[in-house]
């Protein structure tokens, strides 16, 4: 079979956590600003619930710290008035008293404070540079790996960069090449717009990103550009899942779906699995690709064993094992509620190649199918609608060298 010519290199990135926030506020010094006002909120209010309760005792003009046991009873200042005082003696004039020479009682509230305002505000000062550094130097290496990337890329190919943002309003063809630098999400997300174009996925810091879905850096990737270009590369073919309503929507899933309500309410709905047929009413169903199995699908395992390890001491069970590449998905039902209209019997299972899970809305509003936790990325799945769920006959093909 002829293969088609690849002319170009879309890069697909992600915006840094500081072009996002400079977008926002306009400016990188708005941004700067921002911060550092929000992070002196928190800490002030912090500090607040931390450092002592005075307050004022007109009768004695000291003060009573609150709140403060030692040994079982209440300390309390004495009143600056008694300092030094000898009681022995009948002392008529008692403004004529000693003051001890380590004096901790009736001290100087004002300038007390002023020093711990002063040491509060240096370390402050000091959190919030080291903070908002994080940004900038986490923006300043993902720039300078792309610049080396597209540096060698321009030699060999055109090169467009496209942002996510736009991936779901971008055409792509069988002449391009993609690149995706970022993180794994942004793998996930991409593969999901492409029709069986491999991706070389780039790592842009591996100090800061695990990489499970980027087997490349800015330094080894062009090995494998020659490789795709002369149609000599290995890849991973990794497996999706597909949703189709019953008005023809369709929406892909690189790791999961949510089906459920957008809010924290009920979903309600009638679920088909292997010829039975239940009305349920849950925190949702979740189904998972290879892919995903070691993210949400992995974190509802860890909560079954651990409720089984809780409350009857039983041995945990075992993580079902599937691979990226499996035709097959899991998928499992989120505390699904019994009652006298709802059933709980379908709580789990598989869904092979050709099989489908049949899933009725019965709720009013907010019912919503998300792919992948991007909840910009979604069906709309309301009462009346039918969602099929099952293998994409598309795959994600991941390039490895």
């Amino acid at each position: 079979m002829k293969t088609t010519k690849i002319e170009n290199a879309v890069i697909v990135r992600n915006k840094t956590r500081l072009e996002q926030l400079t977008a926002r506020f306009n400016t990188l010094d708005q941004a700067k600003f921002y911060i550092k006002k929000s992070q002196e909120v928190y800490r002030q209010k912090k500090s607040s619930k931390i450092g002592f309760n005075l307050s004022h005792n007109s009768e004695s003009y000291g003060f009573i710290e609150n709140n403060q046991v030692n040994n079982g009873y209440e300390k309390t200042y004495k009143p600056v008035k008694k300092i030094g005082f000898n009681s022995d003696n009948n002392i008529k004039d008692k403004t004529n008293f000693t003051i001890p020479e380590n004096r901790k009682i009736g001290y100087n509230k004002k300038k007390h404070q002023q020093q711990i305002q002063q040491i509060q505000e240096q370390q402050q000062q000091q959190n919030i540079t080291n903070d908002f550094s994080d940004y900038e130097e986490e923006s300043t290496e993902f720039n300078s790996a792309l610049d080396k990337i597209l540096k060698q890329l321009s030699g060999v190919l055109k090169v467009k960069v496209i942002e996510q943002d736009f991936l779901s309003n971008y055409i792509f063809t069988k002449k391009d090449l993609v690149i995706v630098v970022g993180q794994d999400g942004l793998v996930a997300n991409t593969a999901k717009y492409l029709d069986n174009i491999p991706i070389i996925a780039i790592n842009p810091d591996p100090k800061r990103y695990d990489g499970v879905l980027l087997p490349f850096t800015p330094d080894n990737f062009m090995d494998a550009v020659h490789n795709v270009l002369n149609n000599s590369y290995l890849s991973k073919k990794i497996t999706m899942a597909e949703v189709r309503l019953n008005d023809d929507q369709r929406l892909l899933a690189f790791n999961d779906f949510y089906i459920g309500v957008s809010s924290h309410s009920s979903a309600r709905y009638q679920i088909i699995y292997n010829d039975i047929t239940e009305n349920q009413s849950s925190s949702g169903i979740i189904v998972s690709t290879g892919a995903g199995a070691t993210g949400w699908m992995s974190s509802i395992f860890n909560m079954v064993n651990g409720m089984i390890g809780a409350f009857s001491g039983n041995m945990p069970i075992r993580k079902y094992e599937i691979s990226q590449e499996d035709e097959k998905l899991l998928f499992a039902v989120r505390e699904p509620f019994k009652s006298k209209t709802s059933q709980a019997g379908i709580v789990a299972g598989t869904i092979n190649k050709g099989e489908y899970l049949t899933i009725e809305s019965f709720m009013p509003k907010n019912g919503v199918i998300f792919s992948d936790g991007i909840h910009s990325d979604f069906l709309k799945f309301n009462s009346g609608a039918t969602a099929e769920i099952g293998i994409a006959p598309e795959k994600a093909i991941l390039v490895v060298s």
